[in-house]
């Protein structure tokens, strides 16, 4: 038991998006976000989950 169980959820739901693949995300989770998610990540802000992602991807290759 823990009082940040939060991440936890973030982090397999993260893994089972990338192992699955983003288009079998419900809309109904994905439109309201409209491609935007507001960054706690200094210099960042409001950015683009697609850019995030790409992002993301080239550093993995």
């Amino acid at each position: 038991m823990g009082f940040d169980t939060d991440c936890n959820c973030a982090t397999a739901g993260s893994v089972l998006g990338m192992v699955l693949g983003a288009q079998l995300l419900p809309e109904v989770w994905t439109a309201p976000l409209n491609d935007r998610v507001l960054s706690g990540v200094d210099g960042f802000g409001l950015v683009h989950i697609s850019d995030m992602a790409a992002r993301t991807q080239a550093l993995a290759e």
